[in-house]
Order: C-alpha cells, then structure tokens, then sequence
C-alpha cells in the first residue's frame, strides 16, 4: 500500500514519483506450477497528497486553537466532541482523551437571537450526557434558558450595591473629621486648656469623649464593611504570636470585667504557637468577641478565652462565656449585616450589629473562619480558626 515509484511519462522524460497500491495474484498452470505473478498497480498518489495536506491542516489547525486565549472544541453532527484544545481540557482539569471519552456535563452562557423580535438575548445552556451499561455516552440531553432579565437585574443589583458601598465609604470619612475635632477640643478642655474645670466639668466632659469614641468605633464600623463589600480590604499577612495577641486584649478588656462584676480566665498560649495573619485584624477580632461576652454577660458569670492548635494546618481561638446564649434558630443570623432585631439575635446591645459580620469577613479573609456553639440560658462559645504558620 502506498509504495513510491518512479514512472516516465514517455520514455527518456524524468521520473515522477507516484504513490501505488499493489495486488499480487500467483498464476498456476494447469499441472498446479505457478510460473507466473500477475501485478496490478492502483494509482494513490493524490489521495497520499490530499491525505497529507489534511494532517498538516489538522496541524496548523491545533496550533491555532492551542494560541488563542480561549476554550475551543468541535463536535460532530450527532453532537460527540472530536477536537478539544489543550487549554478546554486543562479548565476542565481531565486529559484531551478523558474529555473525548467521558462526555462531562458542561453549561455556559451565549445570546441566541430571537427570530421574532430580532433581538439577541442572554441564554444558559446546560446539557449532560446519557451512557447505556457500560458506561458509553449514547446521546445528549441539553436545554436553554433565557436569562436576559436575570442578568439585567443581577447588573442593577450590583450597581447599586457599588454605590451603597462607595456612599458608606464617603459618609464615614465625612464624619469622622468632625468628631475626631469632637474628641480633641474636649481633651484640650479636659486639660485646662481654656482655664479651671470644675469636677462637673470634667465629668461632663468624660461623657462628650466616651460618647465621641462610641460614635467614632460604630463610624469605623461601618467603614470597615464599606471596603469589604467592596473587596478592597487589604491583609498585611506576617507570621502572629497569640499568646502576644491575647495577653493585648486581656489588658484591653480587665476594666470591663471589672466593673460588669464578671471573672474572665485566660488560658496562658505557648510562645511558639504562631499563625499566618493580619495582626491587627486579629487583635479586631478577638477584642470585639471578648467584649460581646462582657456585655452578654450578667455580674457573677465568666468569659474565658482559651487557644489550641488544630492538627498542623490551623489554630482556633475559643472565646467562651456563661451569658443568656442564642436560640439554635439564630444561630447564623447574629453574622448577618445590620441584625438589631433583640439581644438574642446579635452580640452587641448598641452598635450597628456589624461587629460580628465583619469579624467573620475579615478572619475568613486571612484564610479562616469565625462559627458559634451557643445554649440559651448557658452560654456560648465563639471559635476563631486560623492557618497555622508553617515555620
């Protein structure tokens, strides 16, 4: 099959090659002795030339189709793949032959024009393969699904969810400036700046700057949410000591132990038990759980703040108490954005009920993840998880 020869197209003329197919047939003569072969040739040669021009198509073809930034696939009439790119079957995370063979269930999203109307329209195609016995894809079921209103008011949504957040971010720099002034003119006023102050004075001047720092922390609050709705929180990872963490927040926290009438415990962290973290966010976190236990807390209870190392890969930070808990039903709602609807469905008694919505972003931001173990009238457990650094 397909042997090259040489053939003259007239005698002395140079040699052509050509591409022949031979069939050899013996010749017997009637006493049985083969004395003779009987050779036909078939002229292949431009199905050679055809044939290989196709290869180096199909060639140019992968090439092209390997270059470009994007999936590309080909199927046959009956809808059976029979060209996947490279790229396809790396997204898809299977080799080109399991693609071929497999038939996975694929959806993607395409505008198909309306032959009434003419209008191009969004649409979700999702189609997944039917296999008899043994496995072998035997047909395709798929279907469309016009999205176009979903996708227009998915558009809208997140308008409209940029502006709030850009609005949020502008309104607490707005405030803040004026009561940061708040807070530095009764300080000055506090220090006698302006002449004697009176031990009334001075008590109502505690009151402007406690109620300064109160308004200030919810500002910041929001500020906080504002650019992790936005996703341009930024994390300054390093490798973080807990128990220097802790052993903060517990200096931090004693005075309002102190007055609550509450006794907190804190288990002592070995130094060398390090996470991979922001420090400050960390610090954030830790110190609004441990003053949501305070508050939540009636006089005589106790918070304790203990830590462990979870395996090799993570560390979790316990902050517990003996206050009124939360209804199993309420659980995950206390982590919800702006939840004030009672004392049993968010942690803090005034604020703007983000301070556990931003704790759980921000830890689940640094790889981590904030959950709750609660009992009405027993208690709750909060659990901050952490990556542990690998040093």
């Amino acid at each position: 099959r397909e042997v090259a020869v040489g053939i003259a197209p007239a005698p002395g003329a140079p040699l052509d090659e050509r591409y022949m197919n031979f069939v050899y047939q013996p010749l017997a003569e009637p006493d049985g002795h083969r004395s003779d072969v009987f050779v036909l040739g078939v002229d292949v040669t431009e199905h050679v030339h055809a044939r290989r021009a196709l290869v180096a198509s199909e060639a140019r073809y992968r090439s092209l189709a390997e270059a470009v930034p994007v999936q590309v696939w080909t199927t046959g009439p009956d809808g059976q793949l029979d060209f996947v790119s490279e790229q396809t079957a790396a997204y898809l995370g299977v080799s080109v032959q399991e693609v071929l063979a497999t038939g996975i269930p694929f959806q993607s999203e395409f505008r198909l024009r309306d032959g009434a109307s003419g209008a191009y329209r969004w649409h979700l195609a999702r189609a997944v393969p039917a296999r008899d016995a043994s496995g072998v894809v035997v047909a395709w079921a798929g279907s469309n699904t016009d999205v176009e209103d979903e996708r227009s008011v998915r558009a809208q949504a997140e308008d409209a969810n940029r502006i709030k957040s850009e609005f949020l971010a502008v309104m607490s720099h707005e405030l803040r400036t004026p009561l940061n002034a708040i807070g530095g003119y009764a300080e000055l006023l506090a220090m006698g700046i302006r002449g004697p102050v009176t031990p009334e004075q001075r008590a109502d001047l505690e009151r402007i700057q406690r109620s300064q720092r109160h308004l200030l922390s919810l500002i910041n609050g929001v500020l906080t949410f504002a650019k992790m709705d936005a996703g341009t929180m930024e994390y300054d990872e390093e490798d973080v000591s807990l128990d220097d963490v802790l052993l903060t927040c517990e200096a931090l926290t004693v005075p309002l132990v102190r007055v609550k009438g509450l006794e907190l415990s804190y288990d002592p962290v070995a130094p060398q038990l390090m996470v991979r973290a922001d420090r400050e966010k960390v610090h954030q976190i830790v110190i609004n759980l441990v003053s949501n236990a305070i508050n939540f807390t009636e006089p005589g209870g106790r918070v304790t703040v203990s830590c462990d190392s979870l395996g090799t890969q993570q560390v979790v930070v316990r902050v517990t108490d003996t206050g009124r808990g939360i209804a199993a039903d309420q659980l995950e709602r206390v982590f919800q954005p702006f939840v004030q609807v009672n004392a049993t469905l968010t942690r803090t008694q005034q604020g703007t009920g983000l301070g556990l919505a931003i704790s759980r972003e921000l830890a689940r931001g640094m790889g981590g993840d904030l959950t709750v173990e609660s009992e009405p009238s027993v208690g709750s457990t909060f659990t901050l998880t952490l990556p542990r650094a690998q040093t």
